[in-house]
């Protein structure tokens, strides 16, 4: 009987666990979803001046995750640029890439958080200190630490055309091939739990 009643408090406390992550991500989604954007003066080493604009995307997906397209200019028209579904992990969202790097060095992996007052993205690896994600920018691009404000967000008032874009599109259809693979390596059969 005893056995009975510890296995039923581990359910019911896992279940609370799972219940307090779910809740937890919705509420950060719902904190962080719309478009962010930023304009600033840029340059060429020319010495030519003109307008830049950094977008960043966030709409909901599916229920725990999000879908990320950030779009950043850097000094000589550089660029980053970056799209995907990302995971709730550890109170942050996280996109992991699904092509494997060439070099052999850690895949990218761009960490999507907020602070009270930014909105943040970072692809540096914790074990490394190096940047994960460069093959999606220029040579003065990164995601190292970028933040942008969060009063800066406004409603996005384009959600159908974003959801037909290639960029939705391909990310959702990457997600689900890595969700398969995922789901038929650990042995669970067309993705059942």
């Amino acid at each position: 009987m005893k056995v009975f009643y510890c296995i039923a408090f581990i359910f019911l406390l896992s279940s609370s666990f799972t219940k307090a992550a779910d809740n937890s991500s919705a509420s950060l989604r719902a904190e962080l979803q719309g478009v962010y954007k930023s304009r600033f003066k840029n340059g060429l080493v020319s010495g030519e001046e003109y307008q830049s604009e950094n977008i960043v995307e966030i709409v909901p997906f599916e229920d725990s995750n999000i879908y990320i397209r950030a779009h950043l200019e850097f000094f000589n028209g550089h660029l980053c640029s970056i799209w995907g579904i990302a995971e709730y992990e550890d109170g942050i969202f996280v996109y992991h890439d699904p092509t494997p790097s060439i070099d052999g060095s850690p895949s990218c992996t761009l960490k999507i958080s907020a602070s009270e007052k930014n909105l943040m993205l970072s692809d540096i690896d914790n074990a490394t200190g190096l940047s994960t994600c460069s093959m999606n920018c220029g040579a003065r691009g990164s995601f190292s630490n970028y933040s942008i404000a969060r009063s800066s967000k406004k409603n996005i008032r384009y959600l159908k055309r974003l959801k037909t874009s290639p960029q939705y599109l391909e990310s959702i259809d990457a997600f689900k091939k890595m969700q398969s693979l995922t789901h038929h390596s650990s042995g669970t059969p067309n993705g059942a739990p």
